[in-house]
């Protein structure tokens, strides 16, 4: 038996086609009624140019505001080979250590495959790409892309010191942590999982969905604090928008918050990264409700452990979305 069994055989193995998600994203991309085919000359003749055949520089972006800068969109992925980040643009950057200044002419359709193909439990090969191979861009630490959105903005020339960011995530999950002190409820506490070298390459492979070790947006909030002459123990111009499905503690006591009571906590706690399911996506649904409602936490920029309570940032929706709209409108 081969090891590739061996993991596939534990549940570890890939579950979907890597060319199969490249089929879908152009038929997604290519439907006319997303966006029209722009005319391109292709081998010396004029033929329409479906939105997944367009290099990253031709995307159909908003035009920029009055006074205002264009808006520019980058992607990053992981080389294979060269086992390096790789950011595709649709501007010129300036090079550094780990990206390439010309834009991307990539196709668009295998510019998004090769920074959305998960290794090991999720796609069976890497994603090609004008014939070089990726993994996921989460492997190039940059699964909360914010500080590379950070130093991309400050690499442009003029680049503003001044900066305006929202943080926008996908859900993040935590569970009570248990000490020496602390022994929460079962369906609350923190997973043991399976030990030893099957198990710590099960934990690996699902860090590309992580946002390890949560400190993306600390680290361009204070970047952003100290670039503004400001300080960094207070609140700035970062926000944080990401529903953070965990337990909360009240007077020394584990609980779920209400929007997440009733044993609902363990489910959207166990729900797969790849949730399709029609009952899968009326509870994402409804935790999206909640969270808006103030019933589900929103992810902070510090979080205090062992409580889990907020330290920095906004620990609701609502205040989130108050603090950023202050900030663009004044």
């Amino acid at each position: 038996m081969t090891l590739d069994q061996v993991i596939a055989g534990l549940g570890l193995g890939a579950q979907y086609s890597t060319r199969g998600k490249l089929a879908g994203l152009i038929a997604l991309l290519d439907d006319p009624s997303l966006v029209p085919p722009i005319p391109a000359t292709v081998n010396g003749q004029i033929r329409p140019l479906a939105l997944s055949a367009r290099p990253m520089a031709r995307l159909p972006l908003p035009p920029a505001r009055r006074g205002g800068t264009p808006v520019k969109v980058f992607i990053p992925a992981f080389d294979y080979a060269q086992r390096r980040a790789v950011i595709f643009r649709s501007y010129a950057g300036m090079a550094t250590a780990v990206t390439e200044p010309q834009a991307a002419t990539a196709p668009l359709a295998e510019v998004i495959s090769a920074s959305s193909t998960a290794p090991v439990t999720f796609f069976d090969e890497p994603a090609r790409c004008e014939g070089r191979l990726y993994w996921d861009g989460g492997l190039t630490g940059c699964n909360n892309p914010v500080m590379l959105a950070v130093m991309e903005a400050l690499a442009q020339p003029g680049g503003a010191t001044g900066l305006q960011i929202l943080s926008l995530g996908s859900g993040t999950t935590r569970h009570a942590p248990v000490t020496n002190t602390s022994q929460p409820p079962a369906d609350l506490a923190e997973p043991v999982g399976m030990r030893g070298a099957l198990g710590d390459l099960s934990l690996l492979a699902q860090t590309t969905l992580d946002d390890p070790p949560d400190t993306a947006s600390l680290e361009a909030h204070i970047m952003a604090q100290r670039l503004a002459g400001a300080d960094p123990a207070a609140l700035g111009g970062l926000v944080r928008l990401n529903v953070s499905v965990q337990p909360v503690l009240r007077n020394g006591v584990w609980t779920a918050p209400p929007g997440l009571a009733n044993g609902r906590f363990a489910q959207v706690a166990a729900l797969p990264a790849d949730a399709v399911e029609p009952g899968q996506v009326a509870l994402i649904r409804q935790l999206g409700r909640d969270w808006m409602a103030g019933d589900v936490p929103n992810q902070p920029l510090i979080t205090r452990l062992p409580q889990l309570d907020c330290v920095l940032g906004d620990a609701t929706y609502a205040t989130a979305k108050t603090r950023w709209m202050a900030l663009v409108q004044g």
